[in-house]
């Protein structure tokens, strides 16, 4: 089996586009110039996000149930467990329990 021998650029197409790590051609009076520095657009703050905790206990159940909420729901939920000082699926259980009561 042969090597391919790297693509090597011409002269020419250096001058356009220079390799990394080397400046282009210039003349005395454009590098005696102080570059102008580019101002970045502005944006804004972006909102802080979300610690993750992950849970420490875990639990003998295997089936996995997934569902999308609004933020202010999944912090709502999170807090109770936190309060309640249970993992996901003991308050899911706890509150089905409760709501059957009813």
């Amino acid at each position: 089996m042969t090597m391919k021998k790297p693509a090597t650029l011409s002269d020419s197409l250096l001058q356009h586009r220079p390799r990394k790590g080397q400046a282009a051609p210039q003349s005395e009076a454009q590098a005696s110039k102080p570059a102008k520095a580019k101002k970045a657009p502005q944006k804004a703050a972006p909102e802080p996000t979300r610690a993750v905790r992950r849970r420490r206990r875990r639990s003998a159940n295997t089936i996995q149930l997934n569902m999308k909420v609004r933020p202010e729901v999944a912090d709502r939920f999170t807090a109770m467990a936190d309060k309640e000082d249970l993992i996901f699926c003991d308050l899911l259980e706890y509150l089905m329990d409760e709501h059957e009561k009813r």
